[in-house]
């Protein structure tokens, strides 16, 4: 009975079987568990990697977006300001004049001498025309 007692120790039972099968099942599952893991990480460092390249683009295009702002707005800028001052001067010039003068004006600015509005002025109610600039 020592003889068979032995032998039936050294072949393991069903149970160990079952439990070394479980055991490597694990493992294996662990092992795909990390290699997707590490295939995971991978693709999320070149994600990331993709993200930064593209953030020093989008800061490189709002950079040449700026200058090109700046550059326009003071053109913009430079435009109006010289047409405002066509226009400042253009309004002083009769007030320049004026003061060249001593603020003395030659003669009425309402009336001028010649216009065609004086010559229908001089016509009398009968039909006759009167000269009044004897």
């Amino acid at each position: 009975m020592v003889a068979i007692a032995s032998t039936s120790y050294a072949t393991p039972s069903a149970q160990a079987w079952q439990g070394r099968a479980r055991l490597d099942q694990a493992r294996r599952q662990a092992d795909q568990a990390e290699a997707n893991a590490r295939q995971l990480r991978s693709q999320a460092d070149l994600a990331e990697q993709e993200a930064q390249n593209g953030q020093q683009n989008v800061r490189s295009v709002s950079a040449q977006v700026a200058q090109a702002d700046s550059t326009y707005s003071a053109q913009l800028n430079r435009q109006a300001a010289a047409a405002t001052a066509q226009k400042v001067q253009a309004a002083l010039a009769p007030v320049s004049a004026v003061a060249s003068n001593q603020f003395s004006f030659p003669a009425n600015p309402l009336t001028s001498k010649g216009s065609p509005w004086q010559a229908a002025n001089l016509r009398a109610s009968s039909g006759r025309i009167i000269d009044l600039s004897v």
